[in-house]
């Protein structure tokens, strides 16, 4: 048996590491989905922290230090419309990415020591997933120390928001048009939305009580799916539900179908958003483009975003969308959201739901408001699901849009930063998204005329907060500067007779013909006397200056000081020289030199330039006296600014009265939700000291920190508790201590 010959395999694949690509700038474009970088933090479950991590994050953590270490900190540019997206920790996040030497030097080296710095946590009272229980819920949800924080941003950050960009003149947008459509919770959906209120009640219960159900069997998780299910359309729950006319789906093919009558002319196009549309063999989007049929719009104007799977057949949906071939697309936040470029003929869109994050829904409305529409005008639609009446089950839309609101409420003040002083407390600033849209968006869904009323109340107190500090400060302001223009007029008042004394003697030695030619003047240098400036001129020429020169112009004395100085040329080399200066009527003068040469300036140069200063007393006297007349003239208005009282305090006190009556309506007694606030802040874990018990006892907890960006959308739940609904502004969770360090100076 002849013996087998062994075989060998080469390998001939070739391996380039990162590190000998010889990259020199490394671009991420869309840098938002790098926000998972692992965060390690001593405060618990508190929502606005996000402790999820991913590989693609860690990946791109190491290519940008090896970058940094190779490129002297430098080499990597982050691009993005969103850099917060959805928990403020994710400020920290990027600052990690791009400034790690930054929060080096500001002896920032964790997330616990930024957030000791620049965070606060808030307790406010919200409704929970189950829509009827109201219960305190803290998250770290403001910015504090806002200057040195902004300080630390535009270090590595260069922002421009869309307003300001359009204000510029670069783009051009369509005017936007926001209308909330509110639908009845029908009858098919109150028993599921009183079953999804039972169900919470349940999951409210301790670990240990027998009546919890089992976690794999349900959860909050879960729970929220269900309702937000639910809320959208009864038969993505349970397909066997009646269609009411009177659902969203419905009153949106209704929309729809009056938007293309009105456009028919220009071919105007809808989208419709809707991130869960299918449960078993019932697809809400089939259901509504059938409905679009036959009512009568051709079934090739007609287009579900799912049904276009490859690339192409994506790009020329696009292309038809833009050119009115197809003129009602349906589709998600995520088949439909960044890089679709359907603007051109886009009319209207419309939201049948809300989705988790602020950012999301700017997306989809980025789908319409851009560059390229041709309408001058478009048009926003959400739609909103409201109780019958206050005591019937409300709609998840109260969930999702008080979540929305929490959420840009810190994205606004992000983007606002600086511009509203040290702390800021649920600023919107001059977003497209602000939080009282949220806001007005929960109260609709409660149900509650009082609700509305308190958001409304809470929208003008706020503006009238803001109205009423800068009144405080221009009040500080004019007080400031009342005081120093009253130095400044006692100042020029008293230099005013020195002046006019210096300019009387000056002309009384000098000598000039009808034409004004300098015909003889005085000048005494060190004891000798000239009556000719010729004769000055050549015998100062030569003669050096010090500190013991005695100089005298024209009857007047003239005090000359010398020292040495150093200056720095545009190279950047400093140089050590004699600077001489001069006394005219109480004011000092340099003297000049020429650029060349850098030593002691001449004794003709002095006389030269006191000769210049003194022919301009005549002018100097005008404009000190001009000057006063200005002082006090300014001076009066101070007076009767300071004597005005403020427009805005006597109308915010009325509303804050107001608004303290509506939340004790709307929560009861005050003292019952002091305990609930009270019990939820002591829990809070110190800063310092890491609990020993932190394993969850609640399976809410868990979920709280759950991220959702990676679920598929029939399975998207909360990734924290709905956000802020009823506030109590008094009581607020205590404030982390901060971090002594030797440079504070915050």
């Amino acid at each position: 048996m002849r013996p087998s010959t062994p075989r060998v395999f080469v390998c001939t694949t070739v391996v380039i590491y990162f590190d000998d690509l010889g990259i020199d700038r490394l671009f991420v474009d869309e840098a938002h989905a790098y926000k998972a970088l692992a965060i390690v933090t001593k405060m618990g479950n508190i929502a606005g922290i996000s402790t999820r991590e991913s590989q693609r994050a860690q990946r791109i953590l190491a290519k940008i230090e090896f970058m940094q270490e190779t490129h002297n900190g430098a080499g990597v540019i982050f691009t993005t419309a969103t850099p917060i997206t959805n928990t403020l920790g994710e400020q920290f996040v990027m600052t990690r990415y791009l400034a790690r030497d930054i929060l080096t030097k500001c002896n920032i080296h964790n997330f616990d020591d930024w957030a000791a710095n620049f965070a606060e946590p808030v307790t406010r009272m919200e409704y929970a997933t189950d829509g009827v229980t109201i219960k305190p819920k803290t998250a770290l949800a403001n910015y504090v120390n806002v200057p040195e924080l902004q300080s630390i941003w535009s270090q590595f950050a260069d922002v421009m928001m869309q307003d300001e960009a359009e204000e510029a003149g670069y783009i051009t947008l369509p005017k936007a048009v926001r209308k909330d459509l509110l639908v009845k919770v029908t009858p098919a959906q109150e028993p599921l939305l009183q079953s999804i209120a039972e169900r919470g009640e349940l999951l409210s219960l301790p670990m240990s009580d027998p009546d919890r159900p089992d976690p794999t069997e349900d959860n909050w998780l879960k729970l929220d799916s269900d309702a937000c299910a639910i809320s959208l359309d009864a038969r993505l729950y349970d397909p066997t539900c009646p269609d009411d006319p009177d659902s969203k789906a419905n009153t949106a093919v209704r929309k729809a179908l009056d938007v293309l009558r009105r456009t028919e002319a220009e071919r105007g196009t809808v989208i419709v958003f809707a991130d869960r549309y299918q449960r078993g063999d019932f697809n809400l989007f089939e259901d509504m483009k059938a409905k679009l049929i036959a009512a009568g719009v051709p079934g090739a104007h007609v287009a579900i975003v799912h049904d276009y799977k490859k690339g192409k057949e994506f790009f020329g949906l696009q292309q038809a969308m833009r050119a009115g071939r197809v003129r009602v697309l349906l589709g998600t936040t995520e088949k439909c959201g960044i890089g679709v470029n359907i603007q051109t003929r886009l009319k209207a869109l419309i939201d049948l739901d809300l989705p988790q994050r602020p950012d999301q829904l700017e997306q989809r409305h980025g789908r319409m408001r851009r560059s390229g529409n041709t309408f001058s005008e478009v048009e926003f639609y959400r739609m909103i699901s409201e109780p019958r009446d206050v005591a019937s089950p409300k709609a998840h839309d109260l969930q999702r849009a008080q979540l929305l609101e929490r959420k840009q409420t810190f994205l606004s003040q992000f983007k606002s930063g600086g511009r509203m002083g040290r702390k800021i407390e649920d600023i919107a600033g001059e977003t497209r998204l602000i939080p009282q849209m949220f806001a007005l968006a929960k109260a609709q869904a409660t149900g509650n005329p009082l609700a509305l009323e308190k958001i409304k109340l809470e929208y003008e107190i706020k503006n009238l907060t803001l109205l009423a500090r800068s009144n405080r400060l221009d009040h500080y302001n004019n007080r400031q500067q009342l005081l120093n223009v009253e130095y400044r007029i006692a100042h020029l008042k008293d230099r005013l007779p020195q002046l006019q004394e210096a300019n009387r003697v000056f002309k009384s030695h000098e000598r000039r013909d009808d034409e004004g030619k300098l015909l003889g003047l005085q000048v005494r240098f060190n004891g000798l006397e000239f009556s000719r400036l010729k004769d000055a001129n050549e015998y100062l020429r030569t003669v050096s200056l010090d500190s013991t020169t005695q100089l005298t112009v024209n009857g007047l004395d003239i005090p000359v000081a010398v020292s040495d100085a150093l200056i720095k040329d545009e190279l950047g080399a400093i140089t050590d020289i004699t600077a001489v200066r001069y006394n005219l009527a109480g004011e000092w003068f340099d003297v000049p030199r020429p650029e060349a040469h850098m030593g002691m300036p001449s004794a003709q140069s002095l006389l030269t330039s006191v000769l210049r200063r003194g022919g301009d007393l005549p002018t100097k006297i005008l404009e000190t006296e001009s000057s006063i007349l200005e002082n006090e003239s300014t001076l009066a208005r101070l007076h009767t600014a300071l004597e005005d009282q403020s427009p805005y305090e006597a109308k915010l006190k009325e509303y804050e009265q107001r608004l303290a009556e509506i939340d004790k309506e709307l929560l009861g007694k005050t003292e019952e939700v002091e305990e609930l606030v009270d019990a939820e802040t002591d829990e809070l874990p110190s800063l310092k000291t890491l609990s020993a018990d932190r394993e969850s006892t609640d399976i809410e907890e868990h979920v709280n920190a759950i991220s959702v960006d990676d679920l598929p959308a029939d399975q998207i739940g909360i990734d924290d508790s709905p956000g802020e609904s009823l506030e109590v502004p008094a009581i607020q969770a205590p404030r982390f201590m901060r971090k002594q360090t030797a440079d504070r100076g915050r």
